[in-house]
């Protein structure tokens, strides 16, 4: 299952097995990551407020990559949060926090 969202696209997720996101906000560059499962909270308005995803987590904006046990978007501050032994890189390098 392959979901898109931003300001125009509707903001409703529910939970699936086999998820791949796409998210971009205004000019910025996309975000993609994809996970074995999906969690979304929603606030009164309907709009998400978090999303955890687990299992075999990937991240990618731009150069930049992501991958660990789970992750956690946070809509407020725009932060993704990666734990379960992540793995980043970027066209630099790599870190690996193991």
């Amino acid at each position: 299952m392959s979901l898109n969202w931003g300001a125009a696209a509707s903001e409703k997720l529910f939970g699936h097995s086999g998820v791949d996101l796409r998210r971009q906000v205004g000019n910025g560059s996309p975000q993609t990551s994809s996970a074995e499962e999906l969690v979304a909270t929603f606030a009164a308005n309907g709009n998400w407020e978090t999303l955890d995803e687990a299992g075999n987590v990937h991240f990618q904006q731009d150069d930049r990559q992501g991958s660990a046990a789970h992750a956690r978007m946070i809509r407020s501050t725009g932060l993704v949060t990666l734990d379960g032994s992540p793995v980043l890189s970027d066209s630099i390098e790599p870190y690996d926090s193991r």
